[in-house]
């Protein structure tokens, strides 16, 4: 598969992130009104080659690692460019753009997780699409949810000691940091009961073999998202334990797409075509 619009949207992030470091050397802030097309027109871009991806396939384009992490990125950046458009979060743009364009590199960095496969390996019925792109599009949002964690922290940082420089000045507040974590956590949450409430047709009418280990660990993530949104409700975490959760949550939840992947490889028919590459 030509990678050609993959690497013109990295160089669209990787542009976005640049001018926002040269905006912040002279004490400034990139405005929306430059970062945003920037951003869209890689969001664009990345659209294009997903869906010449899924073209192929006639489905979602999540039949391997590779195209799910990118998938991840693009939700990532279509809740990033919404937020954007309704909020005014400062820097939102800088570390998103830092992260999906570190994580585009890493994630070429193994080929081995492009691996080719036939339609019979995603495309075996439109409930277990529906299902497989509701959970990845959640991941997305909290793959935002984790970078707003790590601006939080950066705030937290500089407020602690008591740095006044530009680019702490400009950071959104803490309270605003808080609530918009809480607003995103909810979202993601809301797809993934949604996707898991979709898989339950899957699993109680057999419409395809659902290994447990698969469906243990999607529940534990579940699982965890919701403790943290509770607990986030009953005002139990919060300031930097809450930041911390939500980063260290998205790590955990991309560890548990190990075993789903592999539970999808375990299913798939044998002697299907490959036609990715």
């Amino acid at each position: 598969m030509n990678l050609s619009l993959y690497w013109l949207a990295f160089s669209c992030f990787a542009a976005a992130f640049v001018l926002h470091l040269y905006f912040l050397k002279n004490k400034n802030y990139l405005s929306r009104r430059f970062s945003l097309p920037i951003m869209g027109t890689g969001f664009a871009l990345l659209t294009i080659f997903m869906y010449s991806r899924g073209s192929a396939v006639g489905a979602c384009p999540i039949g391997n690692p590779f195209e799910i992490i990118v998938f991840i990125f693009w939700t990532s950046l279509l809740i990033y460019l919404l937020v954007a458009l309704f909020f005014s979060v400062n820097y939102l743009g800088f570390f998103s753009a830092g992260m999906i364009a570190v994580a585009m590199v890493l994630v070429r960095l193994f080929p081995a997780l492009d691996y080719a496969y036939g339609e019979g390996h995603i495309n075996s019925s439109a409930i277990v699409g529906m299902h497989a792109s509701l959970a990845v599009f959640s991941y997305g949002v909290f793959a935002l949810l984790s970078v707003l964690g790590i601006m939080y922290l950066v705030q937290f940082y500089g407020l602690s000691k008591r740095r006044t420089g530009s680019f702490f000045t400009f950071l959104p507040s803490l309270t605003q940091l808080e609530h918009l974590q809480t607003w995103v956590l909810s979202t993601g949450l809301f797809l993934l009961t949604l996707s898991l409430f979709v898989g339950s047709f899957i699993y109680l009418y057999d419409l395809g073999e659902v290994p447990h280990y698969k469906l243990s660990f999607t529940v534990l993530v579940w699982l965890m998202y919701f403790v943290f949104l509770v607990l986030r409700l009953l005002k139990r975490l919060f300031s930097s334990k809450y930041a911390w959760s939500v980063i260290i949550g998205f790590l955990v939840a991309l560890l548990a797409l190990i075993p789903v992947d592999r539970a999808r490889q375990d299913l798939a028919p044998h002697g299907e075509s490959e036609i990715m590459g």
